[in-house]
């Protein structure tokens, strides 16, 4: 059984499917090429050399720049030469991994407009942030659901920050 990442959203997705630790061995880390199933494993001895070699924040960037790519272009790669990393990527296959994502994204939105007690149809603008906003598919789900011309966004790599700086000010002072 694949491990599943703790964080949530697309980058989770592609992580969980670029990356699975093999329970049949504890000992060695596998990374698979998406769609390539165990005979396009590559093995690697001991998982602790992501902690041991500092190389999970590398790991995570690399998964983060190949989500980047996936956002902006058909194709990207997954590449991490410390681990001999270096698998293609496709934004279909993208899309079909964080299925499950995008279904949470669905469920989500769906529970703030019953909490809310209006339809799609009342709202009337749709600001997307953060970076999977940027994620077609995800726009595609808010499309589907509120209309293109109420999307809208702005600052989506920053503003997740700002809007914690502005609440921790209110907590904290």
């Amino acid at each position: 059984m694949p491990s599943r990442p703790a964080a949530n959203g697309p980058l989770a997705g592609l992580t969980a499917h670029a990356l699975r630790i093999d329970t049949g061995d504890a000992q060695t880390l596998r990374v698979f090429a998406p769609g390539a199933g165990r005979g396009g494993a590559r093995a690697h001895r001991s998982p602790l050399r992501l902690v041991r070699d500092e190389l999970a924040l590398p790991l995570h960037r690399a998964v983060e720049r190949g989500k980047v790519q996936l956002s902006t272009g058909a194709t990207g790669r997954l590449a991490l030469a410390e681990l001999g990393l270096d698998l293609p990527l496709d934004r279909a296959r993208f899309d079909d991994w964080i299925a499950d994502e995008l279904a949470a994204i669905d469920d989500g939105v769906a529970a703030v407009l019953r909490q809310a007690g209006v339809t799609a149809a009342e709202v009337d603008t749709v600001f997307a942030t953060g970076g999977s906003s940027l994620v077609p598919a995800v726009r595609q789900r808010l499309a589907a659901r509120f209309g293109a011309a109420k999307l809208a966004g702005g600052e989506e790599l920053t503003s997740v920050a700002w809007g914690l700086a502005a609440r921790a000010r209110q907590v904290f002072g």
